[in-house]
């Protein structure tokens, strides 16, 4: 979180490796007939995330796409 609060976005860990752990999650619980419904709307804000040029950040630069979604201004 204190990343997030600084504007600091460069990676801890990659939203774009995210991104393919949580499709990995799904496929598997699909296979097993588990939904995971929070796992999905998860991956589609990441998938906009990377789709976005983003995908080399952290994970907390999902906060930027909240505040563009939200017109809010960094």
């Amino acid at each position: 979180m204190p990343k997030m609060m600084k504007g600091d976005y460069e990676p801890g860990f990659r939203a774009a490796h995210l991104k393919k752990d949580l499709r990995y999650a799904l496929e598997t619980a699909n296979k097993l007939g588990v939904p995971l419904p929070g796992t999905a709307i998860t991956l589609e804000l990441y998938n906009a995330l990377v789709a976005k040029g983003l995908g080399d950040k952290g994970t907390q630069a999902l906060l930027r796409l909240y505040h563009e979604l939200s017109g809010i201004k960094e």
